[in-house]
């Protein structure tokens, strides 16, 4: 079973959640002895959950591995970074058109990977459900 936290896809962002009562929510979610295991999307530790929401990134890592795992495929057949935010929501080919590995390597994926690499994440990519933050 997976929880995913609030999608956030604003740097602007202003929560209006109760913090105390999602962090002890959290706790009693992941104290619960069950035959399944449960996932929180993204990952982050209780005690970050306040930086997580009030944009804090210092606890973050400042990268993301999403451009060098996988691609988003569409119902269409279209395709996207993979990713929650940003630039990961840019069509950038179609499978109807080209073939994976050509997507895969094209112009855009190589810029957005050494763009990661040379510059770290944009801020609002800290909030992305892809990004594992423990």
């Amino acid at each position: 079973m997976s929880f995913q936290h609030q999608y956030v896809n604003s740097a602007n962002f202003k929560q209006k959640i109760d913090l105390d009562i999602l962090k002890s929510q959290l706790e009693k979610i992941s104290s619960l002895k069950l035959n399944f295991k449960i996932y929180f999307l993204p990952n982050i530790n209780i005690k970050d959950i306040k930086a997580f929401y009030c944009g804090d990134n210092s606890s973050s890592k400042n990268s993301c591995n999403i451009p060098w795992i996988g691609l988003n495929i569409l119902p269409n057949m279209e395709v996207t970074p993979g990713g929650g935010v940003l630039g990961c929501n840019q069509i950038i080919g179609n499978l109807k058109e080209k073939r994976m590995k050509k997507i895969w390597n094209n112009s855009f994926m190589r810029k957005f990977r050494k763009n990661i690499v040379k510059n770290g994440l944009p801020v609002i990519c800290h909030r992305c459900c892809h990004r594992q933050c423990k």
